[in-house]
């Protein structure tokens, strides 16, 4: 018997196999969201899943749960699951949202506050079974405030409108070969700016011994504890963190909370093995 839990975001989808002994294999192939990634895409991506753990260990999987982004509505469930089980035919396939995974991973059984805070974002309550309470997800374009792509856009606000320091913006041009022209180019005439722009979070971290980095950082997450004070109507929350961003920056995402009255119960990076870890609470 084998088991196997996948977590798929913009950026890369993880892949957790559990055989009958608990012993693990872990690898990562490229990210899926179900609401932009083509169903072409999406079968290469699962085909060569099932070409890497090979015939054998394949007709070994009984079950499959798979946590991906632009899951949460149905008709994107079930197209995932479409694509899954002609390649796994004997094994039970359950789809859920990635951020039904953050909640299995942080909270098991028990209610909470939830965050994705990766590429994107998104934020709930759990009510210890279920999400109860889903804060509109506009995306990248008219939301993501504290996810990666939104970052990008606010580091590139500062250096577009010249007030980032001489030493950064020279640091930023040499580190990605560009000048202002060749930004605007990037983002207004490329085929996907976004993908460009959730790189420079690693530029960030490379930089973040800078104050002026700090700032626009904690910031990036000041806006999205703002936009939750909001919609959940109520000052202070104790929020659960998954995604790299929230681990990657988390003094700046704790001094962010901080000023606003909330708290961070943890935070983690890679949920899948924590999932593996809850799953007796939620099956």
């Amino acid at each position: 018997m084998m088991r196997v839990f996948i977590d798929s975001g913009a950026t890369k989808t993880e892949f957790l196999l559990v055989d009958s002994q608990g012993d693990t294999t872990q690898f990562q192939l490229e990210g899926i969201n179900a609401n932009y990634t083509s169903k072409k895409q999406i079968e290469r991506i699962m085909k060569q899943f099932a070409a890497t753990i090979g015939g054998e260990k394949g007709e070994a999987i009984e079950q499959i749960l798979y946590y991906g982004a632009g899951c949460m509505p149905l008709h994107n469930q079930e197209k995932i699951k479409e694509i899954i089980q002609p390649l796994f035919p004997t094994a039970s396939v359950v789809v859920h949202s990635d951020l039904l995974g953050a909640c299995h991973a942080t909270c098991g059984d028990q209610p909470g506050y939830v965050a994705i805070l990766g590429t994107g974002s998104a934020a709930c309550y759990y009510d210890g079974e279920q999400i109860t309470n889903l804060a509109p997800s506009l995306g990248y374009l008219l939301g993501d405030e504290g996810g990666g792509i939104y970052l990008g856009k606010l580091f590139l606000q500062y250096y577009l409108k010249g007030v980032l320091s001489d030493s950064l913006k020279q640091c930023f041009e040499s580190e990605f070969e560009v000048d202002r022209a060749r930004v605007l180019h990037l983002l207004y005439r490329d085929i996907e700016p976004e993908k460009w722009m959730a790189t420079i979070p690693l530029f960030l971290k490379k930089e973040i011994a800078d104050p002026e980095v700090q700032q626009i950082v904690t910031l990036n997450f000041t806006h999205f504890f703002e936009e939750q004070q909001r919609y959940f109507k109520t000052e202070s929350i104790a929020w659960h963190v998954v995604g790299s961003l929230g681990f990657h920056f988390q003094e700046q995402l704790k001094q962010a909370a901080q000023n606003l009255n909330m708290q961070i119960v943890q935070v983690i990076a890679q949920p899948v093995h924590q999932i593996m870890l809850n799953f007796a609470h939620y099956v």
